[in-house]
């Protein structure tokens, strides 16, 4: 293991412990902002689906379309730094060794973007704003770090995006999988334990922070290893599979459309807009589909409606 470049040591570990913690506690601090804005523009700590309700229902698609044209202004003041200083803002780049750090105002305006839209109930998680930031938090924390430590600052980055995604799905083994397969691989497991730690720290700490409940409320589903729910299984995966690629298609077809529309803010305004008139049908469209996704696994929603969706 010594004459290995990604060598494990003792600093690695140690490293992660506090990188883990930070970057749990930028996720929290993204939430608390979201909460806020909730309770400034509704009035209450509800999910976005249900606080909507607070407001007249003309006023729906007027509140998601200017929550979108002002996201559209902080997308395109990060995308014009993009373009004068040819990065990107995306902390893959960082953990291929293609940046030395994930941008930083770029990362905060991005993150407002996403604020903007959040907050006033447009279709889109808060996932991956949190984990860039977790990323952001991260590469901090590496170029603050002694030399003499001899990290680099791909890897506190690497530890730093698992934590975030271990903070916002509570899966520590599997954030670190995932942030090991998309950046480095799997293969050299010295460079997976770190990943676990940090992503490890990061669910305790929002353990001890009292956010202990599972992501979704399956507790009472069982399964059983029969021929008949084997092909079942199977099924569901083909169909989810092709369920999956046309909406990747209808995403592309998406975009093109609205690609339009030149002005960022505008763009933006016009999908917050649709996302608002949708919601008169009904608020489920509303938010990151967390709400729906409970309601399915309660035998709430039948096929009909989860197509109407």
């Amino acid at each position: 293991m010594k004459g290995s470049k990604h060598a494990l040591n003792w600093t690695t570990l140690l490293v992660a412990i506090p990188v883990g913690l930070a970057a749990s506690l930028v996720t929290l601090a993204f939430r608390g902002v979201i909460e806020l804005i909730n309770r400034v523009l509704f009035s209450s700590d509800n999910e976005i689906t249900v606080a909507m309700h607070v407001w007249p229902w003309i006023f729906w698609p007027l509140l998601v379309g200017a929550g979108g044209v002002l996201a559209g202004f902080f997308l395109r003041y990060a995308v014009s730094i993009e373009q004068q200083q040819t990065v990107k803002t995306d902390y893959l780049e960082v953990i291929n060794a293609r940046l030395d750090a994930v941008p930083t105002r770029t990362s905060l305006f991005r993150a407002l973007s996403s604020i903007a839209s959040i907050g006033s109930g447009a279709s889109i998680g808060k996932e991956g704003p949190m984990v860039q930031l977790s990323a952001l938090c991260g590469s901090v924390l590496g170029r603050w770090m002694p030399a003499s430590l001899n990290l680099k600052n791909s890897d506190v980055v690497a530890m730093a995006a698992a934590a975030g995604l271990s903070s916002v799905y509570h899966a520590p083994l599997a954030s670190a999988i995932f942030v090991a397969e998309i950046a480095f691989g799997i293969s050299a497991l010295q460079r997976l334990i770190p990943l676990v730690i940090a992503s490890s720290v990061a669910v305790m700490t929002m353990w001890s922070l009292g956010f202990r409940n599972a992501l979704y409320p399956l507790a009472d589903a069982s399964f059983q290893m029969d021929v008949g729910s084997l092909l079942v299984t199977v099924a569901i995966g083909l169909a989810a599979g092709l369920a999956g690629w046309l909406l990747i298609k209808l995403i592309a077809r998406s975009k093109a459309l609205f690609g339009h529309i030149r002005s960022l803010p505008l763009r933006l305004g016009a999908g917050g807009l649709a996302v608002g008139l949708l919601a008169l049908i009904s608020t489920d469209i509303l938010g990151n589909g967390y709400e729906v996704i409970v309601k399915i696994m309660a035998g709430d929603y039948l096929l009909p409606g989860l197509l109407l969706l």
